[in-house]
């Protein structure tokens, strides 16, 4: 939620410059004049998320892990319950 919220109003802000930087008549901007201004107000203004640890490569490794673990699993449980030992005493 407030990822959407955060993006909101980052397109607010952007819409808020270029009507700044051209008057109030954004819409009279040229396409790539809008993308310069765009991606050098987001370069300047908008935090990136950094991950030096690369936790999000080692998250999807264990899920991947958890995963494979989770079938095989599965299937060992599968075959045990399909089989059926029955021991008889003839003595």
């Amino acid at each position: 939620m407030e990822i959407t919220i955060h993006r909101a109003l980052s397109q607010l802000k952007t819409t808020q410059v270029l009507d700044a930087l051209s008057n109030k008549d954004s819409k009279n901007l040229d396409p790539s004049q809008v993308n310069t201004i765009t991606e050098a107000y987001q370069q300047n203004k908008f935090r990136q998320l950094v991950d030096p640890l690369d936790l999000a490569e080692k998250i999807r490794k264990t899920h991947d892990n958890l995963d494979a673990l989770s079938v095989g699993i599965d299937a060992f449980l599968s075959e045990s319950n399909a089989i059926s030992h029955i021991d008889v005493d003839l003595g």
